[in-house]
């Protein structure tokens, strides 16, 4: 009995831990691409970007501070950019959801999903990503997959690029979507990249509707980072 109660707790704290280095994950990543979108000097800590004052430690916990402040900063009663505390939400999932399944995640999924983070995060502020680091995570999630006997599927990821060219050409996707999509084919193979579009366009058309009144675009890679955490939780349950 003991020995069970040791694992369980064990479980539970790995699982915090993993929910609250998610969190800290999104906060830093959506952070760091918003300062990408300034052309000015920055400090080194958080600051609000309204009344220029630094973010005390207090204030700057993730997804808590946000509740805490009503979404308001602490000095000049600003809004804050509400992207921060989802991306916040979005990394405290993550996280708890591969600490949860950490026993059957492969190497090479944990890395993409951290390639699509990053990816994610860019888009939802610059609507692109570069493809340095795009390559860059494939290669890596090539050779983890090489050095793990993951199955590659080729034909699959060949028969994706072909059909999602069409859209590229005409406009109706972006040519990082391409990419990614191809990419996510080769290592998943065709049925779970199926299920995963098709989270994520009922995600784009949900948001799309509730967002019909704002001009701006909506940035794709951010919903399919979204999907991927509902597909892989449907997986695994």
């Amino acid at each position: 009995m003991w020995l069970a109660y040791v694992v369980s707790e064990v479980i539970i704290m790995l699982i915090l831990w993993g929910t609250l280095t998610g969190a800290c994950w999104g906060s830093f990543l959506l952070c760091r691409a918003w300062r990408t979108t300034q052309t000015v000097s920055q400090p080194h800590r958080s600051y609000c970007s309204s009344c220029k004052r630094l973010i005390h430690f207090y204030d700057n916990i993730p997804v808590l501070s946000y509740l805490l402040l009503r979404g308001r900063c602490r000095h000049c009663a600003a809004a804050i950019d509400p992207r921060f505390w989802l991306g916040e939400l979005c990394g405290a999932a993550s996280g708890g959801l591969i600490m949860t399944a950490a026993l059957w995640q492969s190497p090479v999924l944990l890395l993409f999903l951290f390639l699509l983070s990053f990816l994610a995060a860019s888009d939802l502020y610059h609507y692109a990503f570069d493809d340095r680091w795009f390559w860059l995570g494939t290669i890596l999630c090539l050779l983890i997959a090489v050095a793990t006997q993951h199955p590659l599927h080729w034909w699959a990821a060949f028969a994706a690029a072909a059909i999602l060219i069409f859209p590229v050409f005409w406009q109706k996707m972006g040519a990082g979507d391409l990419e990614l999509i191809t990419l996510a084919t080769l290592i998943f193979g065709p049925y779970p990249i199926l299920h995963w579009l098709l989270t994520a366009s009922t995600l784009g058309l949900l948001i799309t509707f509730l967002t019909h009144h704002q001009k701006k675009p909506i940035p794709f890679l951010p919903i399919l980072y979204i999907a991927a955490l509902v597909v892989i939780t449907a997986y695994h349950w």
